[in-house]
């Protein structure tokens, strides 16, 4: 019976008892894919399958791995609420992101406001832009844009987020911000 138990021992100790590899405070800023790899549970990604795991203390307020984290007054990181969870503070409440979607409407991420409500439950509000709530339509710059040959827009394709103007674009008149690029309704030349 010793014996058996003897060779028990060795087997657990050659083979480990774990379910996975252990984790420990050096696991901190590790390269990871699953919130499971870090000790702190949350894996904060850059790409869709590869990320670092996230501090262990973290400050209030902080999100992580694409919001899909927020760290409480207690310094612990917590799965982000969604829309009609309760909630006592905005920061727990999820914002989408453009993260890994290239077909991601940025302004309507831009223009989402998420919440806690006087109810305490998260809510989004994918309230009007600041050009909408003066009647007026958003565009681009007519700066902007580069004509072609044919008498066609292209639009710039600088690496940064493209000013933009509020314009009264469909009433029939060609205003100073307006062009035949970014308002054609008023600009026909």
């Amino acid at each position: 019976m010793k014996k058996i138990l003897f060779l028990l021992i060795i087997a657990f100790t050659l083979n480990g008892c774990t379910n996975g590899p252990e984790l420990t405070e050096n696991d901190t800023d590790k390269d990871c894919r699953e919130n499971t790899e870090c000790i702190s549970g949350v894996c904060d990604h850059y790409k869709a399958d590869m990320g670092k795991c996230a501090a262990i203390k973290c400050t209030e307020g902080e999100k992580s791995d694409n919001n899909n984290f927020y760290c409480d007054k207690n310094g612990k990181w917590q799965k982000s609420k969604i829309t009609g969870d309760n909630c006592t503070k905005d920061y727990e409440c999820f914002k989408p992101t453009c993260f890994m979607n290239p077909m991601c409407d940025v302004s309507g991420i831009l223009n989402t406001v998420v919440s806690c409500n006087k109810d305490n439950l998260c809510i989004s509000d994918d309230g009007m832009d600041e050009c909408e709530q003066q009647g007026l339509k958003k565009v681009l710059q007519k700066d902007q844009y580069m004509p072609t040959e044919d008498g066609s827009c292209f639009e710039s394709m600088a690496q940064m987020v493209l000013p933009t103007v509020c314009v009264n674009c469909g009433n029939s008149i060609c205003e100073e911000e307006e062009s035949k690029c970014n308002c054609p309704q008023d600009c026909k030349e």
